[in-house]
């Protein structure tokens, strides 16, 4: 039985005290509540304000066209919009509290470094960063409080599609064709393997497990585009993928979502994820 069903591809889950969230693709919820999107994607390049519940529209922004096609957003607080795309700069853009201020986006600083388009964006609160990815086959970290350059992380084998952060130590993972890639917090990389299987299977997404940092059982999971969820374990600055082995004293839960026209999330119940080294670690030069 699946939790939630939407009209269009499922493209951001949330876990919150009150239950599970879901927004389409080219949509975000806003942070601390959670009751308010910011949407884009639109013919005419604008972005929108709406509702969760009803979906209903506040504010249209025009602003952001000047800066191209859109293709990625995140919301890291209820002030801030991060937005990446087609002009190859991350722009970082305030958004008013009061009901009048509202009504405009600022742009606060437009953060340039990559050659391409930018892909996908993540940011960690709790480490101060924003983390960009591009068709340059780069991730740029970005200072979040001073909005300035950090460094740079190169040895991507294709244009980056889907970034995470460890809240926990730090760590990053960035995925680029059938790869995964994990960094320092400092830029340092730490493993890489690759998922490729024998079949296309281009990483769409990625989430990383934030258990204590020494728990054994933390994970990277992939979703891919031949509609498989794949986990991948790091033990000992190695990478490793794991097979799903049953356990009945213990299950876990995973969500995961379907991109097809109608987007569905389903909970699955997994068994105890134990390692079975199925490729030999890669670290990239």
């Amino acid at each position: 039985m699946y939790l939630l069903k939407l009209k269009e591809p499922v493209g951001q889950i949330v876990c919150t005290d009150k239950g599970i969230l879901a927004v389409e693709q080219n949509k975000v919820l806003i942070p601390p509540t959670w009751n308010k999107t910011f949407a884009w994607g639109y013919a005419d390049l604008s972005c929108r304000l709406g509702t969760y519940e009803s979906d209903k529209v506040l504010i249209v922004y025009e602003c952001l066209s000047e800066w191209g096609q859109i293709l990625c957003a995140i919301c890291p607080n209820p002030k801030l919009v991060i937005t990446g795309g087609t002009s190859t700069a991350v722009c970082v853009w305030e958004m008013g509290t009061s009901k009048e201020k509202a009504k405009a986006l600022t742009l606060k600083q437009a953060l340039l470094g990559h050659t391409d388009t930018v892909t996908c964006l993540t940011a960690s609160l709790a480490y101060h960063i924003i983390v960009s990815g591009s068709r340059d086959r780069t991730c740029i970290i970005w200072d979040l409080n001073k909005l300035s350059f950090l460094t740079q992380l190169r040895g991507h084998r294709a244009p980056v599609s889907a970034l995470c952060i460890n809240e926990l130590t730090g760590d990053i993972v960035s995925c680029a064709g059938t790869y995964i890639h994990v960094w320092s917090i400092n830029g340092s990389p730490t493993a890489s393997v690759n998922t490729f299987t024998g079949r296309s299977q281009q990483i769409m997404c990625c989430f990383v497990s934030e258990m204590n940092e020494w728990d054994t059982q933390n994970v990277i999971v992939t979703g891919h585009s031949d509609g498989v969820v794949r986990v991948t374990k790091v033990l000992n600055n190695s990478t490793r993928l794991v097979h799903l082995w049953f356990r009945h004293e213990h299950r876990s839960a995973l969500i995961v979502s379907s991109p097809r026209k109608q987007g569905l999330v389903w909970r699955c119940n997994l068994p105890l994820v134990l390692p079975v080294q199925m490729h030999s670690s890669n670290k990239p030069s």
